[in-house]
């Protein structure tokens, strides 16, 4: 069965003429897991085998069967670590590829040739086309903030499917707030670093994770960088006559060197 749901708006183009514009969005319930033995599944070799996942490398935190599924910031800041020849068993929703194609196109394309690669055991979940796991942007909330909320409502969508399978998924995200609210849903997760520190047998997982800083609702905890002095800053140092105006002038056949010229002081 297929559900639609529409979104209409009106809006002017520059010639002034006004349109009506309608979003059609096609919702199902029959999406498959690709996993081996689901009656859904009509491809002759699924992605996801059960001999597969037994393989995979033990992690102390979750030492059972299960996937990884890591958000967007996990994916654009550590793809080394998804590309680690032990990392596999990955689950990669269509919000979070959405998310990447628009922020990185680079890390995309790794992406997608991860995906690619039978050994890395990974699947896409189209979640953004499932009547249960499609979320609708509430009121008030930010788009990072309902992206969030539909990977967590698709985490816990996939644990429901793979659960007869005795698989789980473990959600991998380093957004503090995005993790507490998804340990109270009663879903396992934890960061990036956190999941490489389980695994005892590469410590080298370690140092390729610790370049990403954990985040706190989308912002990094640390400043790397000093900020720009404001305009309004600027204007009262000229005032004062603390600070002076200038032009650069960079040199032709080198754009970081050249020379300042500052009328009040008429030197160069």
């Amino acid at each position: 069965p297929i559900m639609k749901t529409s979104r209409s708006f009106v809006k002017k183009t520059r010639k002034g003429t006004v349109l009506k514009v309608v979003r059609e969005h096609y919702l199902r319930d029959d999406v498959w897991t690709c996993w081996k033995g689901d009656e859904r599944t009509t491809l002759e070799e699924p992605f996801v085998d059960k001999d597969a996942l037994q393989s995979a490398p033990s992690s102390n935190l979750f030492p059972f069967t299960h996937f990884i599924l890591p958000d967007t910031n996990v994916v654009l800041h550590h793809i080394d670590f998804l590309e680690f020849h032990a990392i596999g068993n990955i689950v990669l929703l269509e919000t979070v590829l959405d998310e990447a194609r628009h922020r990185n196109v680079s890390a995309y394309k790794r992406l997608r040739t991860l995906l690619d690669n039978k050994d890395k055991n990974g699947v896409v979940v189209s979640n953004e086309h499932h009547r249960a796991t499609c979320m609708q942007r509430e009121d008030g909330e930010s788009v990072n903030d309902r992206n969030d909320r539909a990977i967590r409502v698709a985490t816990g969508w996939c644990e429901q499917q793979l659960d007869p399978h005795n698989c789980r998924v473990v959600l991998l995200t380093n957004d503090k707030k995005n993790k507490e609210k998804a340990l109270a849903r009663n879903l396992l997760a934890c960061t990036a670093q956190e999941y490489a520190a389980s695994l005892s047998a590469w410590p080298e997982l370690m140092d390729i994770t610790s370049s990403g800083d954990a985040c706190d609702g989308g912002n990094a905890q640390t400043e790397l960088f000093r900020e720009h002095t404001s305009l309004a800053k600027l204007h009262e140092g000229v005032k004062a006559g603390r600070m002076y105006q200038g032009t650069f002038h960079a040199k032709r056949d080198n754009y970081s060197d050249g020379h300042v010229t500052v009328s009040v002081l008429k030197t160069q």
